[in-house]
């Protein structure tokens, strides 16, 4: 009876201690499948905060959103005005436009990853305290000083006043020096630090930019020594062509008193442009692929071969130069410049240590450019220049044209061809009289030209018209061959315009 009761008390109490286990098991179990389920999840654990904006239970991305809506929306539409007193210039930046951003995305990356790490345990433990001990997250606000320099920098242009120089001119014979005035740029640094004050406390504000002065590089006293003619020329013009002497003319006032620093390369053609009519020039002979038609500005090259050949006393630097394609009355072979649009220029530099001034006046019939200086050159030194001819290219043919206009076998020159000729221009510098330098100064190329004869086809029925073709057709002859003998004075004599092929030359 003792064994039997025993045996039932044994089996009750393994009953009891597996019915414990199952309890415990179970319990295990849904304490298991509750803290695995708190911890295992694509959102963000409850009771965390950035800047006091819940993103509890958000995924990574509605987390983001809100914030940015809260955060960085509001702070993109602050503005910064920026002023410019002197002229009266305003520049609106948002913050948006400085950069000025929030981390957000990792901040959210910070929240997210929060007790996920670690064994399960640790990691529910610190869930849960989160109910008690809400995690407070603040955003880093980001502003980068060198971006918001280079957007300050890229006013620069727009608020910058390039000083004056002092100046130089002549009138009535008496040399009138003008002084110059301060310019002005963006103090970087000062305006830098007043915008980056209302960055920092994000605040919309107003700036009145701050400016540095910028001295002139010259000034009243660097003239002082300018009062020396260094280089001068002159060249006759006139004759019945007006509308060629008055782009002469007008071309001639625009250079005058132009002043040439040191260092500094002058362009000719900036200083004549636009050759229009309301700059003052008019139509004048020119010739277009070696025919004579009007143009805007005819006769100009005159005063650029007047200039040249100033600067060539000067010994200033050649920067560039270029002859006419057919030699010209007012000067002689190698002497000349020539100009046509915007791509053939006269430049030269001021390679001199003192301003430079431009004289050009017009006296009656006489072009005469002279340029002032500081005369460093010794009294012994002298120089001339010479021209030599290197090459002769002969006439070609002339071009026949056959025409019934004519009759048969007269000839009737519409143009005479013509030899080309290449030459150079040297410098003959002369000490106390006695040659020591020889210096090549240019080559020049001046191309022939073919010329044009028409020859009669047209019949004649009578001997007497016959005879009188014959006649006329002597004459004709001889005096084309008068003309072609006198055909290099013609040319030498002529002061209207020539050109290269698809050039315009505005001698």
């Amino acid at each position: 009876m003792a064994k039997r009761t025993a045996k039932k008390k044994y089996k009750f109490i393994l009953i009891s201690i597996l019915f414990l286990c199952c309890i415990i098991f179970a319990a295990g179990y849904f304490s298991y499948r509750k803290i695995n389920s708190a911890i295992d999840t694509d959102r963000i654990y409850k009771n965390i905060f950035v800047n006091e904006i819940d993103i509890g239970d958000l995924k990574k991305d509605e987390a983001i959103k809100k914030i940015n809506s809260v955060l960085q929306e509001p702070l993109n539409k602050k503005i910064i005005k920026l002023h410019d007193r002197v002229q009266e210039k305003e520049y609106d930046f948002s913050f948006k436009d400085f950069s000025a951003i929030y981390e957000i995305k990792k901040i959210v990356n910070e929240a997210y990853n929060y007790a996920r790490e670690g064994n399960f345990i640790k990691r529910y433990e610190k869930i849960v305290k989160l109910k008690k001990n809400p995690l407070k997250l603040n955003v880093e606000y980001n502003i980068n000083r060198d971006f918001v320099k280079s957007k300050l920098n890229e006013i620069e242009s727009a608020v910058y006043i390039k000083p004056k120089n002092a100046s130089l001119y002549k009138q009535n014979g008496e040399f009138i020096t003008v002084d110059g005035t301060d310019g002005k740029k963006l103090d970087l640094e000062k305006n830098l630090e007043l915008v980056m004050n209302l960055l920092n406390k994000k605040e919309s504000g107003d700036v009145n930019l701050i400016f540095a002065p910028v001295k002139p590089k010259y000034n009243k006293n660097d003239f002082e020594k300018t009062r020396d003619i260094i280089g001068s020329y002159k060249t006759v013009f006139g004759g019945k062509k007006i509308d060629r002497n008055q782009n002469i003319i007008n071309a001639a006032k625009k250079i005058n008193n132009n002043v040439i620093y040191p260092g500094e390369t002058y362009s000719l053609n900036e200083n004549l442009k636009p050759f229009s009519i309301k700059n003052g020039y008019v139509n004048a002979p020119i010739i277009v692929n070696g025919k004579l038609t009007d143009g805007i500005g005819g006769g100009i090259c005159q005063v650029s071969t007047v200039l040249y050949n100033a600067v060539l006393y000067s010994e200033l630097e050649i920067v560039e130069r270029r002859n006419h394609s057919l030699k010209v009355g007012y000067i002689d072979y190698g002497f000349d410049a020539t100009l046509a649009g915007d791509y053939i220029d006269l430049k030269f530099k001021n390679n001199k240590s003192v301003p430079l001034l431009i004289e050009s006046v017009v006296n009656g019939n006489n072009l005469v450019v002279n340029i002032y200086g500081e005369e460093t050159r010794p009294q012994n030194r002298k120089i001339t220049f010479k021209n030599e001819l290197v090459e002769t290219i002969p006439a070609p043919t002339e071009t026949i044209v056959y025409t019934n206009e004519l009759p048969e076998g007269t000839k009737k020159f519409e143009s005479y061809s013509k030899k080309g000729f290449r030459y150079k221009l040297y410098k003959i510098v002369y000490e106390s009289g006695e040659q020591k330098e020889k210096i090549l100064v240019n080559t020049s190329y001046y191309r022939p030209t073919k010329g044009t004869v028409k020859i009669g086809t047209k019949k004649i029925e009578s001997k007497g018209k016959i005879e009188n073709q014959n006649t006329n057709q002597n004459t004709s002859e001889n005096q084309n061959e008068n003309e072609n003998q006198n055909d290099s004075a013609n040319e030498i004599g002529n002061d209207d315009n020539h050109v290269s092929e698809n050039e315009n030359e505005t001698s």
